[in-house]
């Protein structure tokens, strides 16, 4: 399957293999997958599927900094940036919708219908809307950022999820992590980190959605960040998760916390049914 040895040598630098594929519980999918959206018609049209045996050949046999840069043109192979930030909305109504034509909501059980709970105007609790949730938050981006164009970070379907609006509120520009004592928001938690590495606010998202991000951030970083040159250690937070050293000893731009951290989310929520 394309899709799985994308992430098996996306992940490979990191020192570990994804586990097989499973289908999560909680969502019946009909989307059209986010990843096919990306490399646009690349991988989506007819004539496409026939070179998908040739798709990852330039990744055989390298490692290490070699493997991390040949993932990033990999990637842009076929990518077209052809979303605006408005254009999220519209996108959303194929990629993160399930069975029952509701928005999937990885912050939150709520049941939002597409286009018809965005969030707009005012809105003060958990279920009121639903938006565009930046996993890399736009605060720690260096460049690339403007969310008006295309072809940009901000506008990367990959890492802009649709969440509860409240919830996406609460959870700030703070880092990702773990707590045992945090408050809860939807299905997330906000309290003190119980990871090691790191001490201080983060927000914890459902199980079912840890590998879902931390395979958001592998990707932002290798193409992004290795690729594109974007920075994403700016602002309060950006430095918990990121660096601008894409070497082997500089965790290819992942800090140490960020590593550990997102490897076991990787390996506890292997890739799913959603994600392909």
């Amino acid at each position: 399957m394309v899709i799985s040895r994308f992430f098996s040598n996306f992940t490979r630098f990191f020192g570990f293999r994804p586990k097989p594929t499973q289908t999560k519980p909680k969502h019946t999918m009909k989307h059209t997958p986010k990843i096919l959206t990306l490399f646009g018609a690349l991988l989506i049209s007819s004539s496409a599927w026939a070179v998908d045996a040739t798709y990852y050949t330039s990744l055989d046999g390298k490692n290490g900094a070699d493997l991390f840069t040949a993932i990033g043109t990999t990637a842009n192979t076929g990518y077209n940036g052809s979303i605006t930030y408005s254009g999220i909305w519209e996108a959303y109504k194929t990629t993160d919708v399930d069975a029952d034509n509701n928005i999937i909501d990885i912050y939150s059980d709520c049941s939002f219908t597409p286009g018809t709970n965005q969030c707009g105007g005012s809105y003060s609790n958990v279920c009121d809307c639903y938006n565009r949730e930046h996993s890399v938050p736009q605060n720690w981006f260096g460049s690339n950022v403007n969310s008006s164009s295309k072809g940009v970070a901000g506008t990367d379907l990959f890492h802009v999820y649709p969440t509860d609006g409240k919830v996406n509120g609460m959870r700030s520009n703070y880092p990702y992590g773990e707590t045992s004592s945090g408050t809860t928001w939807g299905t997330g938690k906000l309290g003190t980190s119980s990871f090691s590495g790191y001490n201080q606010q983060v927000f914890e998202p459902a199980d079912e959605y840890k590998g879902d991000l931390a395979r958001s951030y592998f990707y932002m970083i290798t193409f992004w960040g290795g690729y594109k040159g974007t920075a994403f250690n700016q602002g309060t937070y950006g430095s918990v998760h990121f660096t601008t050293t894409y070497t082997s000893t500089g965790g290819y731009g992942l800090t140490t916390y960020s590593i550990a951290l997102l490897m076991k989310w990787h390996r506890q929520d292997p890739v799913s049914q959603k994600e392909i």
